[in-house]
């Protein structure tokens, strides 16, 4: 199982042009309006990304699941699926 370190995630950021927030003390990355959360689930066997459309809704965690990104990949494609997940739902 891949666990994705920081640099990682600033790669995520980086390529699928992400801002960054702390919403109720949880990383949460907006972009055109939508903010997303990715989550690892290991019962799951992946990651799970998340998006609420407003604000407001992010911070009553009101976010519904876009999909599960496999964890049984490399971590070039795990990379690449959250940041494709992340740019088809914006």
């Amino acid at each position: 199982m891949i666990l994705l370190s920081n640099e990682d995630f600033r790669a995520i950021k980086r390529k699928a042009k992400l801002n960054e927030t702390l919403i109720n003390h949880e990383t949460v990355y907006e972009k055109n309006g939508l903010y997303y959360r990715i989550t690892l689930v290991n019962d799951l066997g992946g990651y799970v990304i998340e998006c609420a459309e407003t604000l407001e809704e992010a911070k009553k965690n009101f976010f519904e699941d876009l999909d599960i990104v496999d964890n049984n990949v490399t971590r070039r494609e795990l990379i690449d699926r959250i940041i494709n997940c992340i740019n088809m739902a914006s």
